[in-house]
């Protein structure tokens, strides 16, 4: 797949493979998602790692991992949101994917998460980054004809394409335009940008099996009392 490289990483799932090697499912920020074997112990979830990759037998080995950084999550709670994060990478970016600015709105993402604030706003700003990198971002800016949204006018979404002016539309362009300022005081733009973004990502699994951890998060926003109205 690609010649030995050193790169950094972080541990998306990790499962048992043969002997003393555990299967190792990665996000690294050169070769992006990648799937390897690792003797020994795996590295720690959600903590940042440097790595050498190599190809051996079709499958990469890794060797001489060493930790970079502390863990980023140490929270019961944000490690639940991680891993939905986590998830979001494994089934939507191919492997060996890689870019470099998504790798980096991860780290920024964990540590956002870690503080305990704001979720739902921050899984929006990883969500969106993860559709932008696959070319399918949610514009809030413009509509489906590349005109510019209009406050006072309401459209309907439809997935692949965006949002189409519609006076039966459920959308006020009032809220499109706070979603794509991050503003989200503004009630229903929260639940405007997770609609169309699950619209999105579930565009890309294809009718496939759902984002399992979906229903955890759901879980888990509820009991924090973060959900919106």
């Amino acid at each position: 797949m690609f010649r030995s490289s050193v790169t950094e990483g972080f541990l998306l799932f990790s499962r048992p493979f043969k002997e003393d090697d555990t299967l190792c499912e990665l996000w690294t920020e050169k070769q992006g998602r990648v799937r390897c074997r690792i003797s020994g112990n795996p590295p720690e979830p959600y903590r940042q790692f440097e790595i050498k990759l190599s190809n051996k037998a079709g499958l990469p080995a890794v060797s001489n991992f060493r930790y970079t950084q502390p863990v980023l999550i140490d929270s019961n709670a944000a490690r639940l949101l991680g891993f939905y994060v986590n998830e979001l990478l494994y089934r939507l970016l191919p492997a060996g994917y890689g870019d470099s600015s998504l790798f980096g709105r991860y780290i920024s993402t964990l540590l956002y998460l870690n503080e305990g604030e704001n979720i739902q706003p921050v899984l929006r700003f990883f969500e969106q980054g993860v559709l932008a990198s696959l070319g399918m971002a949610v514009d809030y800016q413009q509509d489906a004809n590349s005109l510019p949204v209009v406050a006072g006018q309401h459209y309907r979404f439809e997935t692949g394409r965006g949002f189409v002016a519609d006076a039966h539309g459920r959308y006020s362009g009032e809220r499109i335009i706070a979603v794509n300022r991050q503003d989200y005081n503004l009630k229903g733009a929260l639940s405007l940008a997770r609609e169309c973004q699950r619209r999105q990502i579930d565009e890309l699994l294809g009718g496939g099996q759902p984002i399992l951890s979906r229903q955890w998060l759901v879980n888990l926003i509820q009991t924090k009392g973060a959900s919106e109205a």
